[in-house]
């Protein structure tokens, strides 16, 4: 498991001045690729390596909103592995202080080569 204590900035307000959609997700895959980086996989290792995350699915199940500077604690947490370790499956939970505001689940993450060239 692996927690990192962000915070809603400005560019992650919608028109309501709650956190918007996108910016949820964005924290989530910040904090994961946070976690490749603190385990010896920053971005210059996986472009060396040509290999990085792909996301084939992402869900996001909404509890209560995350207004402008509020703290949020995003955790990613391994939810299963294939046999040979080529799938991931993991969960990312953002629980501000005292009440779970968010609780997406990333299904089905790949290490691969990238397309192209």
């Amino acid at each position: 498991m692996h927690s990192q204590t962000l915070y809603a900035g400005w560019a992650d307000m919608d028109f309501n001045s709650h956190m918007a959609s996108t910016a949820y997700l964005n924290k989530c895959v910040d904090v994961r690729l946070m976690f490749f980086a603190k385990n010896g996989f920053p971005p210059s290792e996986l472009a060396r390596l040509k290999i990085g995350p792909v996301a084939m699915r992402d869900e996001l199940e909404y509890f209560r909103e995350v207004g402008l500077l509020q703290e949020i604690v995003v955790t990613n947490a391994l939810a299963g592995l294939s046999g040979d370790g080529s799938r991931v499956g993991v969960a990312a939970g953002n629980t501000p202080r005292r009440w779970q505001a968010l609780r997406p689940h990333y299904k089905r993450r790949r290490l691969a080569k990238p397309h192209g060239p």
